[in-house]
């Protein structure tokens, strides 16, 4: 089976939350061990942790056994937090056939819709497929990028837009947006959600 690897982003500075969103709680855990504990479980060859705002904050929420890498220019956006993941990984020395990218602030995303974007892009024989999500303003996380793409992620500058990397892939399995990838942007987000939830 091609190995893929996993990549949460949580560096942002969630300033429309007005706190340190990945430490917002839904029940007994918060925001970012929630998504780092659905990636883990997602049997993937290799995660990262990507921080950076908050840093010492949220870094203590993470179990120690969680690799993590601090983005200090996180403020550039998110493209560079993704590059500073996808560098941790290949240092790893782990062969990867691609990696799998998600965020910190989609709580009703589990490691079932993981599997399922894992299960699209090992539709290939010979390696893995790209897979996007489609949002009603185009392509977005969560979404696999395959190999043959890392260099040209890695050579995007920092302060760049990833969405036009995701529409010029080929061949890419989009699927379709839906409650599970609910963003939390707010406290009333949260609040929102957490009701629905009961």
């Amino acid at each position: 089976m091609s190995a893929i690897g996993g990549i949460l982003l949580a560096a942002g500075e969630a300033s429309r939350f007005g706190a340190p969103k990945q430490a917002a709680r839904i029940g007994e855990e918060a925001l970012l061990q929630r998504a780092s504990a659905q990636l883990q479980a997602a049997g993937l060859a290799a995660n990262v942790v990507v921080l950076g705002a908050h840093v010492d904050r949220v870094a203590p929420l993470l179990p120690v056994e969680v690799a993590r890498v601090v983005n200090p220019h996180w403020s550039d956006g998110m493209l560079g937090s993704l590059q500073a993941g996808l560098r941790f990984l290949l240092a790893q020395r782990v062969e990867l056939a691609g990696i799998f990218v998600t965020a910190a602030d989609q709580p009703g995303f589990t490691t079932a819709h993981i599997e399922g974007y894992l299960r699209a892009a090992r539709r290939e024989e010979d390696g893995v497929r790209p897979v996007v999500t489609a949002y009603a303003r185009g392509y977005g996380l969560p979404f696999v990028l395959p190999q043959s793409f890392f260099d040209q992620l890695l050579a995007l500058p920092p302060t760049g837009q990833l969405r036009p990397l995701l529409r010029s892939l080929p061949n890419a399995v989009a699927l379709a947006e839906g409650p599970h990838l609910r963003d939390i942007d707010t406290q009333e987000d949260l609040e929102d959600w957490l009701a629905e939830k009961g």
